[in-house]
Protein backbone atom coordinates (compact mmCIF):
# COMPACT_ATOMS: atom_id res chain seq x y z
CA UNK A 1 0.00 0.00 0.00
CA UNK A 2 1.66 3.21 -0.75
CA UNK A 3 1.92 6.50 0.79
CA UNK A 4 -1.57 7.81 -0.80
CA UNK A 5 -3.37 4.91 -0.35
CA UNK A 6 -2.58 4.76 2.97
CA UNK A 7 -2.78 8.57 3.73
CA UNK A 8 -6.83 8.30 2.39
CA UNK A 9 -7.41 5.28 4.60
CA UNK A 10 -6.55 7.57 7.82
CA UNK A 11 -8.73 10.29 6.46
CA UNK A 12 -12.24 8.57 5.74
CA UNK A 13 -13.46 12.26 4.68
CA UNK A 14 -11.12 11.86 1.54
CA UNK A 15 -11.82 8.89 0.79
CA UNK A 16 -15.23 9.28 0.53
CA UNK A 17 -14.67 12.02 -1.67
CA UNK A 18 -11.90 10.37 -3.97
CA UNK A 19 -14.76 7.48 -4.35
CA UNK A 20 -17.21 9.99 -5.39
CA UNK A 21 -14.61 11.82 -7.64
CA UNK A 22 -13.71 8.50 -9.98
CA UNK A 23 -17.85 7.45 -9.79
CA UNK A 24 -18.44 10.94 -11.42
CA UNK A 25 -15.44 10.94 -13.95
CA UNK A 26 -16.63 7.22 -15.14
CA UNK A 27 -20.41 8.59 -15.39
CA UNK A 28 -19.27 11.79 -16.96
CA UNK A 29 -17.65 9.58 -19.72
CA UNK A 30 -20.66 7.50 -20.27
CA UNK A 31 -22.90 10.50 -20.06
CA UNK A 32 -20.87 12.40 -22.53
CA UNK A 33 -19.91 9.84 -24.87
CA UNK A 34 -21.15 10.88 -28.41
CA UNK A 35 -21.73 7.82 -30.73
CA UNK A 36 -20.21 7.70 -33.78
CA UNK A 37 -16.93 9.93 -32.40
CA UNK A 38 -14.41 7.38 -34.29
CA UNK A 39 -15.83 7.74 -37.84
CA UNK A 40 -15.05 11.29 -38.12
CA UNK A 41 -18.43 12.60 -38.27
CA UNK A 42 -19.01 16.31 -38.11
CA UNK A 43 -20.37 18.14 -35.64
CA UNK A 44 -23.24 19.03 -37.97
CA UNK A 45 -24.20 14.77 -38.57
CA UNK A 46 -23.54 14.03 -35.09
CA UNK A 47 -26.40 17.08 -34.39
CA UNK A 48 -28.17 15.34 -36.40
CA UNK A 49 -28.14 12.04 -35.05
CA UNK A 50 -28.95 12.99 -32.01
CA UNK A 51 -32.59 14.25 -33.46
CA UNK A 52 -32.69 11.06 -35.08
CA UNK A 53 -32.63 8.17 -32.50
CA UNK A 54 -35.15 6.03 -35.05
CA UNK A 55 -34.52 5.73 -38.72
CA UNK A 56 -37.13 3.51 -40.64
CA UNK A 57 -34.95 0.49 -42.38
CA UNK A 58 -36.98 -0.75 -45.22
CA UNK A 59 -36.31 -4.99 -45.57
CA UNK A 60 -37.05 -7.52 -48.06
CA UNK A 61 -37.23 -10.52 -46.09
CA UNK A 62 -37.49 -13.06 -48.54
CA UNK A 63 -34.17 -13.09 -49.59
CA UNK A 64 -32.40 -15.50 -47.43
CA UNK A 65 -29.56 -15.50 -46.28
CA UNK A 66 -29.23 -11.60 -46.93
CA UNK A 67 -32.29 -10.77 -44.97
CA UNK A 68 -34.91 -12.57 -43.22
CA UNK A 69 -36.63 -12.88 -39.86
CA UNK A 70 -35.87 -15.89 -37.72
CA UNK A 71 -37.38 -17.30 -34.97
CA UNK A 72 -39.39 -14.33 -32.44
CA UNK A 73 -39.41 -11.79 -35.36
CA UNK A 74 -35.58 -11.46 -35.02
CA UNK A 75 -34.41 -10.04 -38.02
CA UNK A 76 -31.36 -11.86 -39.53
CA UNK A 77 -28.64 -12.10 -42.30
CA UNK A 78 -25.94 -10.99 -43.54
CA UNK A 79 -27.20 -7.26 -44.06
CA UNK A 80 -28.94 -7.15 -41.12
CA UNK A 81 -25.21 -8.07 -39.64
CA UNK A 82 -24.28 -4.67 -41.18
CA UNK A 83 -27.15 -2.80 -39.81
CA UNK A 84 -26.35 -4.24 -36.62
CA UNK A 85 -23.02 -2.61 -36.61
CA UNK A 86 -24.07 0.58 -37.99
CA UNK A 87 -26.79 0.71 -34.98
CA UNK A 88 -24.29 0.29 -32.73
CA UNK A 89 -21.63 2.49 -34.67
CA UNK A 90 -24.09 5.27 -35.07
CA UNK A 91 -25.81 5.12 -31.44
CA UNK A 92 -29.33 5.28 -33.43
CA UNK A 93 -32.30 2.44 -33.43
CA UNK A 94 -33.57 0.94 -36.77
CA UNK A 95 -36.89 0.35 -37.07
CA UNK A 96 -37.65 -2.45 -39.43
CA UNK A 97 -40.32 -1.97 -41.95
CA UNK A 98 -41.02 -5.19 -44.01
CA UNK A 99 -42.07 -5.73 -47.28
CA UNK A 100 -42.61 -9.00 -49.86
CA UNK A 101 -39.86 -7.27 -52.46
CA UNK A 102 -37.91 -4.67 -53.77
CA UNK A 103 -40.60 -3.16 -55.90
CA UNK A 104 -42.94 -2.27 -53.48
CA UNK A 105 -40.11 -1.28 -51.10
CA UNK A 106 -39.33 1.77 -53.87
CA UNK A 107 -42.39 2.65 -53.79
CA UNK A 108 -42.59 2.85 -49.88
CA UNK A 109 -39.86 4.88 -49.48
CA UNK A 110 -40.78 7.50 -52.88
CA UNK A 111 -44.13 8.16 -50.44
CA UNK A 112 -41.43 8.45 -47.40
CA UNK A 113 -42.55 5.24 -45.91
CA UNK A 114 -39.10 4.21 -45.11
CA UNK A 115 -35.77 6.31 -44.27
CA UNK A 116 -33.18 4.15 -45.72
CA UNK A 117 -33.39 0.61 -47.98
CA UNK A 118 -30.67 -1.74 -46.46
CA UNK A 119 -29.65 -3.85 -49.40
CA UNK A 120 -30.52 -1.75 -52.89
CA UNK A 121 -29.29 -4.12 -55.75
CA UNK A 122 -30.59 -2.61 -58.81
CA UNK A 123 -29.64 0.29 -60.56
CA UNK A 124 -28.96 3.48 -58.94
CA UNK A 125 -29.28 5.40 -62.16
CA UNK A 126 -33.04 5.29 -62.18
CA UNK A 127 -33.46 6.12 -59.12
CA UNK A 128 -33.80 10.04 -58.18
CA UNK A 129 -35.66 10.39 -54.79
CA UNK A 130 -32.90 8.42 -52.92
CA UNK A 131 -28.93 8.94 -52.62
CA UNK A 132 -26.76 5.70 -52.52
CA UNK A 133 -23.72 4.63 -50.65
CA UNK A 134 -21.03 2.74 -52.25
CA UNK A 135 -21.24 -1.16 -52.53
CA UNK A 136 -20.44 -2.35 -49.48
CA UNK A 137 -21.81 -6.21 -50.58
CA UNK A 138 -20.07 -7.72 -53.05
CA UNK A 139 -22.14 -10.84 -54.02
CA UNK A 140 -20.09 -13.41 -56.74
CA UNK A 141 -22.12 -15.38 -58.75
CA UNK A 142 -22.03 -19.29 -59.98
CA UNK A 143 -23.61 -21.84 -62.44
CA UNK A 144 -25.15 -24.12 -60.61
CA UNK A 145 -26.10 -27.54 -62.35
CA UNK A 146 -26.48 -30.96 -61.58
CA UNK A 147 -23.68 -33.43 -60.41
CA UNK A 148 -24.68 -35.30 -63.12
CA UNK A 149 -22.95 -32.82 -65.60
CA UNK A 150 -19.59 -32.91 -64.72
CA UNK A 151 -17.37 -30.32 -67.39
CA UNK A 152 -16.70 -26.80 -66.63
CA UNK A 153 -18.86 -24.46 -67.96
CA UNK A 154 -18.63 -20.81 -68.34
CA UNK A 155 -21.92 -18.99 -70.07
CA UNK A 156 -20.21 -18.26 -73.34
CA UNK A 157 -20.58 -21.93 -73.89
CA UNK A 158 -23.98 -22.69 -73.05
CA UNK A 159 -25.79 -21.73 -76.45
CA UNK A 160 -28.93 -24.14 -76.95
CA UNK A 161 -28.73 -24.43 -73.13
CA UNK A 162 -31.72 -23.97 -70.79
CA UNK A 163 -31.39 -21.57 -67.85
CA UNK A 164 -33.81 -21.26 -64.71
CA UNK A 165 -34.05 -17.64 -63.70
CA UNK A 166 -36.33 -15.76 -61.09
CA UNK A 167 -38.67 -13.66 -62.56
CA UNK A 168 -38.02 -10.09 -62.95
CA UNK A 169 -34.03 -10.98 -61.97
CA UNK A 170 -31.90 -8.32 -62.93
CA UNK A 171 -29.70 -11.13 -64.21
CA UNK A 172 -32.25 -12.30 -66.86
CA UNK A 173 -30.99 -8.69 -68.90
CA UNK A 174 -27.38 -9.17 -68.41
CA UNK A 175 -27.69 -13.11 -69.91
CA UNK A 176 -30.52 -11.71 -72.98
CA UNK A 177 -27.87 -9.01 -73.64
CA UNK A 178 -24.28 -10.59 -73.61
CA UNK A 179 -25.60 -14.28 -74.30
CA UNK A 180 -28.74 -14.04 -76.15
CA UNK A 181 -28.41 -17.96 -77.42
CA UNK A 182 -28.95 -19.23 -73.74
CA UNK A 183 -32.38 -19.96 -73.22
CA UNK A 184 -34.31 -18.36 -70.40
CA UNK A 185 -36.81 -20.70 -68.35
CA UNK A 186 -38.44 -18.18 -66.10
CA UNK A 187 -39.24 -19.72 -62.95
CA UNK A 188 -41.21 -18.26 -59.78
CA UNK A 189 -38.07 -17.98 -57.41
CA UNK A 190 -34.45 -19.81 -57.14
CA UNK A 191 -35.88 -22.43 -55.17
CA UNK A 192 -38.15 -23.41 -57.45
CA UNK A 193 -34.92 -23.16 -60.12
CA UNK A 194 -32.71 -25.24 -58.01
CA UNK A 195 -35.38 -28.14 -57.97
CA UNK A 196 -35.49 -27.95 -61.91
CA UNK A 197 -31.85 -28.46 -62.18
CA UNK A 198 -32.00 -30.59 -59.31
CA UNK A 199 -34.31 -32.73 -61.25
CA UNK A 200 -32.44 -32.62 -64.39
CA UNK A 201 -35.55 -31.30 -65.88
CA UNK A 202 -33.23 -27.63 -66.64
CA UNK A 203 -29.72 -27.75 -67.61
CA UNK A 204 -28.62 -24.80 -65.09
CA UNK A 205 -29.31 -21.84 -63.24
CA UNK A 206 -27.61 -18.41 -62.30
CA UNK A 207 -26.97 -18.06 -57.90
CA UNK A 208 -25.28 -16.34 -55.93
CA UNK A 209 -23.00 -18.00 -53.27
CA UNK A 210 -24.99 -17.11 -50.06
CA UNK A 211 -28.27 -17.92 -51.39
CA UNK A 212 -26.51 -21.40 -52.99
CA UNK A 213 -25.09 -22.31 -49.25
CA UNK A 214 -28.73 -21.43 -48.19
CA UNK A 215 -30.72 -23.92 -49.84
CA UNK A 216 -28.15 -26.36 -49.84
CA UNK A 217 -27.73 -26.24 -46.47
CA UNK A 218 -31.88 -25.47 -45.58
CA UNK A 219 -33.59 -27.64 -48.07
CA UNK A 220 -31.20 -30.55 -48.61
CA UNK A 221 -30.98 -30.24 -52.04
CA UNK A 222 -27.77 -32.22 -52.41
CA UNK A 223 -27.25 -33.12 -55.78
CA UNK A 224 -26.10 -29.85 -57.04
CA UNK A 225 -22.83 -28.68 -58.13
CA UNK A 226 -20.72 -25.56 -58.50
CA UNK A 227 -19.89 -25.63 -62.67
CA UNK A 228 -18.40 -22.22 -63.35
CA UNK A 229 -18.34 -18.69 -62.53
CA UNK A 230 -19.55 -15.55 -64.00
CA UNK A 231 -18.60 -12.36 -64.33
CA UNK A 232 -22.06 -11.43 -63.09
CA UNK A 233 -21.53 -10.00 -59.42
CA UNK A 234 -24.76 -8.06 -57.17
CA UNK A 235 -23.70 -5.64 -56.01
CA UNK A 236 -26.02 -4.35 -52.79
CA UNK A 237 -25.48 -0.55 -51.51
CA UNK A 238 -27.91 1.43 -48.46
CA UNK A 239 -30.23 3.59 -50.23
CA UNK A 240 -31.45 6.55 -48.50
CA UNK A 241 -34.22 9.35 -48.86
CA UNK A 242 -32.83 12.54 -51.08
CA UNK A 243 -34.61 14.94 -48.96
CA UNK A 244 -31.88 13.97 -45.82
CA UNK A 245 -28.58 14.22 -47.71
CA UNK A 246 -26.62 14.26 -44.41
CA UNK A 247 -27.85 10.68 -43.36
CA UNK A 248 -26.21 9.10 -46.71
CA UNK A 249 -22.87 11.11 -46.10
CA UNK A 250 -23.41 8.97 -42.05
CA UNK A 251 -24.08 5.99 -43.57
CA UNK A 252 -21.61 6.19 -45.96
CA UNK A 253 -18.84 6.97 -42.89
CA UNK A 254 -20.44 4.16 -41.09
CA UNK A 255 -19.81 1.93 -43.60
CA UNK A 256 -16.25 3.11 -43.88
CA UNK A 257 -15.51 2.04 -40.05
CA UNK A 258 -16.52 -1.64 -41.01
CA UNK A 259 -13.27 -3.70 -40.92
CA UNK A 260 -12.60 -6.23 -43.84
CA UNK A 261 -12.14 -8.56 -40.89
CA UNK A 262 -15.48 -7.76 -39.71
CA UNK A 263 -16.70 -8.19 -43.41
CA UNK A 264 -14.82 -11.41 -43.86
CA UNK A 265 -16.47 -12.87 -40.78
CA UNK A 266 -19.65 -11.95 -41.72
CA UNK A 267 -19.41 -13.85 -44.74
CA UNK A 268 -17.94 -16.75 -43.24
CA UNK A 269 -21.00 -16.71 -41.33
CA UNK A 270 -23.43 -17.37 -44.02
CA UNK A 271 -21.28 -19.25 -46.85
CA UNK A 272 -21.08 -22.79 -45.65
CA UNK A 273 -21.33 -24.97 -48.19
CA UNK A 274 -18.38 -24.32 -49.88
CA UNK A 275 -16.97 -27.86 -49.63
CA UNK A 276 -20.70 -29.11 -50.50
CA UNK A 277 -20.83 -27.08 -53.52
CA UNK A 278 -17.93 -28.87 -55.00
CA UNK A 279 -16.40 -25.23 -55.96
CA UNK A 280 -14.75 -25.71 -59.44
CA UNK A 281 -11.85 -22.83 -60.22
CA UNK A 282 -11.87 -21.99 -63.97
CA UNK A 283 -9.05 -23.50 -66.02
CA UNK A 284 -7.21 -20.15 -66.08
CA UNK A 285 -7.35 -19.97 -62.37
CA UNK A 286 -6.40 -23.38 -61.70
CA UNK A 287 -3.24 -22.71 -63.98
CA UNK A 288 -2.48 -19.31 -61.82
CA UNK A 289 -2.32 -21.47 -58.52
CA UNK A 290 -0.33 -24.06 -59.89
CA UNK A 291 1.71 -21.20 -61.11
CA UNK A 292 1.57 -19.72 -57.77
CA UNK A 293 2.41 -23.20 -55.45
CA UNK A 294 5.33 -23.83 -57.87
CA UNK A 295 6.66 -20.22 -56.82
CA UNK A 296 5.79 -20.37 -53.02
CA UNK A 297 8.28 -23.69 -52.89
CA UNK A 298 11.35 -21.67 -54.50
CA UNK A 299 10.35 -18.21 -52.38
CA UNK A 300 8.84 -19.87 -49.08
CA UNK A 301 8.53 -16.69 -47.15
CA UNK A 302 6.79 -15.09 -50.41
CA UNK A 303 3.16 -14.48 -49.62
CA UNK A 304 0.48 -15.74 -51.99
CA UNK A 305 -2.28 -13.51 -53.12
CA UNK A 306 -5.76 -13.87 -53.84
CA UNK A 307 -7.10 -12.60 -57.51
CA UNK A 308 -8.25 -9.17 -57.43
CA UNK A 309 -11.81 -8.59 -58.67
CA UNK A 310 -12.12 -4.70 -60.18
CA UNK A 311 -13.07 -2.12 -58.10
CA UNK A 312 -16.74 -1.58 -58.00
CA UNK A 313 -18.56 1.70 -59.19
CA UNK A 314 -18.24 4.71 -57.05
CA UNK A 315 -21.13 6.25 -54.85
CA UNK A 316 -24.35 7.38 -57.01
CA UNK A 317 -26.53 10.46 -55.57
Amino acid sequence: MNSMTRALWRHPVRLTLAICLLVFGVTAAVFWYTPGRDLKLTAEEREWLSNHRTIRLGVTPSTRPLEFFGGKAEYKGMVADYMHILSDRLGVRFEVVETTNLKKLLHMAEDREVDVIAAFWANPATIKYMRFTRPYLVIPTVILVNKNQKEYLQLKDMSDMDLALPKSNAVIDYVRKYYPRIHIQPVYNYLAALLHVSFDEIDATIISLPQASYFIEEKGITNLRVAGHTDYKIYHRIATRSDWPILNSIMQKGLDSITQTERDAIYRKWVTAGSALHLVPSPEQAFLVLLRRSHAVHNPFRRLHHLVEPDPPEACE
